[in-house]
């Protein structure tokens, strides 16, 4: 990669404008550290009885332990599950499997998992969403539980609507992953993606495929979409964003995961 990444710019803005998870990810991410037990114990007391998170466990890590615990979200459960990526222990945790296995009962019978009303994502695509963003978590981080994950992907390859950018996003990892790089379900969704693609999603989009371990056919062009990215770091270290500490973490993962620093 020709473009110089400024590490220790981004460290300090992480370290900066971050909370004690986002710090946290940040030395999982660099260093490979543990993260600290008060942390785990912080996480563990936002995780409700059916094992999965409310919406508001991140802004609520810290706080009191509610009383009365908020209804569990996909969404949330998902992000929750895509952030302790960074904290190397935690994926295999008592907590992680309680979270995938929330997951995988509350699919539909379909195969779908179904839209929870989020602004901007109701309706169909709101379940295409949905759909890609379960079904990929649950193939990159329980692959054993083969059943949920087959019928998540025929939904998939079923629906014929035109979906937006996320649905397409993580329906091409997934496809990639699970049945293979050439697929008409892999094709279809990374032309969607690529057409729908902006420069403010390459971190997400990057952090998926690498999350995947996409490769093949696509390196090239993955290669392009990285040296692009790299050159969006700021002067003062971290990524553009609507949450630039998650832009900034991202990035570091992305360059991590492909080993560029």
């Amino acid at each position: 990669m020709s473009h110089k990444i400024d590490l220790e710019g981004a460290r300090a803005y992480v370290l900066a404008h971050s909370n004690e998870l986002g710090k946290a990810r940040l030395t999982g991410i660099l260093e490979g550290a543990r993260p600290p037990k008060e942390l785990v114990k912080a996480l563990e007391a936002r995780q409700n009885p059916d094992g999965g998170f409310p919406r508001d466990w991140a802004s609520a890590i810290g706080g009191p332990d509610p009383t009365t615990a908020p209804a569990s979200s996909l969404d949330a459960t998902c992000l929750l599950l895509d952030q302790i990526r960074d904290l190397p222990p935690l994926t295999g945790s008592p907590m992680a499997s309680r979270a995938l296995s929330y997951l995988r009962r509350a699919q539909n019978r379909d195969g779908a998992w179904l839209a929870e009303g989020a602004p901007g994502l109701a309706g169909e695509e709101g379940t295409a969403y949905r759909t890609a963003n379960v079904t990929f978590t649950l193939l990159t981080l329980d692959p054993t539980n083969r059943d949920p994950i087959n019928w998540g992907i025929k939904w998939l390859e079923r629906y014929e609507g035109e979906c937006g950018l996320q649905p397409a996003f993580l329906a091409w990892a997934a496809a990639c992953r699970h049945v293979g790089l050439d697929s008409p379900l892999a094709r279809r969704y990374w032309e969607r993606a690529r057409a729908a693609s902006t420069e403010t999603d390459l971190d997400w989009f990057l952090s998926t495929a690498l999350n995947a371990g996409v490769g093949g056919r696509y390196l090239v062009e993955l290669a392009h979409l990285i040296e692009r990215f790299a050159t969006r770091q700021q002067p003062d270290g971290g990524w553009p964003g609507d949450d630039r500490v998650q832009a900034t973490l991202m990035a570091l993962r992305v360059l991590r995961g492909f080993a560029l620093i």
